[in-house]
């Protein structure tokens, strides 16, 4: 979300490359082309009906181009194609230590990880978790291990069946 603002301000000609060589270029007509591979990983991506919505060709999404799949945003709708590519598949875009505190850290709307009720429910759930499975680990009892055949009597074993076949072919 941070970086929304970041890209929609970006100068004309501008790149901005994500996870799984997803790439966003801002185009000389105030809008911005999506550059999508055509994987199999990215299937899900260039064919979400929520994606495609915000697009400026919404009845027929995405275009093939020279093994990508292309769309075209305006940059209105550049912040909502953002966050959906954010929320639902988890893609990110990773900028220096330099850059962020330069341009994107005063973005911030000062929410700490955490401060979120989704986060503290995570959190409290993982530390019950993890009592449960302290408690499961000390009522387990170690099962005796399984002795190991006694390798001479298996040898005897398998002589004596040998030798019963070669007797058995001799008459």
């Amino acid at each position: 979300k941070k970086v929304a603002k970041y890209i929609i301000g970006s100068t004309q000609g501008s790149e901005h490359r994500f996870d799984h060589g997803i790439s966003m270029f801002k185009t000389p007509r105030d809008s911005f082309k999506i550059l999508i591979p055509k994987k199999q990983v990215n299937k899900t991506i260039y064919t979400d009906p929520d994606l495609i919505r915000h697009l400026v060709n919404t009845r027929d999404g995405f275009e093939m181009q020279s093994g990508s799949m292309v769309g075209e945003a305006s940059t209105d709708e550049m912040g909502h194609i953002i966050d959906i590519m954010g929320e639902k598949y988890s893609l990110s875009k990773e900028v220096s230590r330099d850059f962020f505190n330069t341009y994107l850290a005063h973005l911030s709307n000062n929410e700490k990880p955490g401060d979120n009720e989704n986060t503290k429910e995570a959190i409290r759930m993982f530390e019950e978790d993890k009592k449960g499975f302290s408690r499961r680990v000390e009522s387990q009892v170690e099962s005796p291990k399984p002795t190991s055949p006694d390798r001479e009597r298996l040898k005897k074993k398998a002589r004596a069946k040998a030798l019963a076949l070669k007797l058995q072919f001799e008459f």
